[in-house]
Parts: C-alpha cells; sequence; structure tokens
C-alpha cells in the first residue's frame, strides 16, 4: 500500500496496491492498483488495475495517477467511479509529477531538477519534459532531491536537497504571472531552511 491521500473535501481517501517481491513476498498480490475509500472507513473499490502516486484533482472527482517505468511513463486520470481513463502526459524523461492542489500548475522532476509548468487544458495528452514547446515550462532549483510537493494555497513549490528544505514562488518562475516580479529570481537563489 503506498501513497494514501485525502480527497480535497476530506470524504476520500485514494491509494495504490502493488504487488509483492523478493523482500516483501507475494501473499497479497492478487489485487493490485488504484483504490478509493471513505475516509471514515469502508470497502475500497479499485478504480484503476494499474498505477502508482495517487492523487486527487482539484474538484475530488477524477484521480491522477502515474503507470509505466522507464522511457514509458504517462500520467492518466480516471473518474472515481473507475471510468473514463484518460492519458494527460507522457512521461518519457519525468521521474516525478504533482499536480497543484488548485489544478492550475503541474510540478515535475527530470534530471535532478524541478520544473513548473501551467497544467493544460488540451483534453489530450501531451509530452512533458524540461525542453517541451506545448506549454511554457520553468526550471524552478538548480539541485533538487525529494520531497516535491505543493503549498496548500498552491502558490510554492517546496523540496528537499541533503538537508536543507527549500521552498519556491512559482510567481518566481513566470513573467506572465500577474504577481511576477520586474525581474525574475534565478533557480540558484532558491535558499533552503536547514533542518
Amino acid at each position: 500500500y503506498y501513497g494514501p491521500r485525502y480527497s480535497p473535501d476530506g470524504a476520500m481517501i485514494v491509494y495504490s496496491r502493488t504487488g509483492g517481491g523478493g523482500l516483501t513476498g507475494s501473499l497479497w498480490s492478487r489485487e493490485t492498483g488504484v483504490f478509493v475509500m471513505p475516509a471514515a472507513g469502508g470497502e475500497p473499490e479499485r478504480i484503476a488495475r494499474r498505477g502508482n502516486d495517487p492523487q486527487f484533482d482539484a474538484s475530488g472527482a477524477r484521480v491522477y495517477f502515474r503507470t509505466g517505468g522507464g522511457l514509458s511513463k504517462k500520467l492518466m486520470s480516471v473518474g472515481v467511479d473507475g471510468r473514463d481513463e484518460r492519458e494527460v502526459f507522457d512521461l518519457k524523461y519525468v521521474n516525478f509529477v504533482e499536480i497543484s492542489p488548485d489544478g492550475e500548475w503541474v510540478a515535475f522532476t527530470e534530471l535532478y531538477n524541478a520544473y513548473v509548468a501551467p497544467m493544460p487544458r488540451t483534453g489530450g495528452s501531451i509530452e512533458l519534459n524540461k525542453d517541451t514547446k506545448a506549454i511554457p515550462v520553468s526550471r524552478l532549483s538548480s539541485d533538487v532531491g525529494s520531497y516535491l510537493h505543493w503549498s496548500a494555497d498552491s502558490s510554492r513549490l517546496h523540496w528537499m536537497v541533503g538537508r536543507e528544505y527549500v521552498t519556491r514562488e512559482v510567481k518566481d518562475a513566470f513573467a506572465f504571472h500577474p504577481d511576477a516580479p520586474r525581474t525574475l529570481p534565478t533557480p540558484a537563489q532558491a535558499r533552503g531552511i536547514d533542518v
């Protein structure tokens, strides 16, 4: 069982369930995939037969999840009823994807750096990477470690580099952002807190 998350209203939980292996055994490996269940308890319902790193969309009506591995990764979405599965992104070189809580931004990591882009509303899949031309992409970090995640209000991204907890505001990543400063800071200017 991996990556449990609450829905925006706190009523449901989504998680992924994977098969075992040499270290963990395979006793409970039959029903794998992405599941939702009531937060108060109850029977889980499988909404996708494969996938990991699930997260609800801003409305709580759909779930994003990652599939595949190597150079054939995808970000998919499906309704909480398990219907209407869609491919959102082709993630060939991307290691990790995190949609902002308000659904307006997508953050991702590629080659030890973090990037952010506006969440497209194309209705079809696009290739997401640091060099994509389909949507504007901005580099956030000079180095990214782990645990890339959003602030609750979707205005900042946080991550760890060694023992530093680093934060960068989205407004500092794009000149078109309504609150952007006159001169955008460089990724190297992102400062962390020594934890």
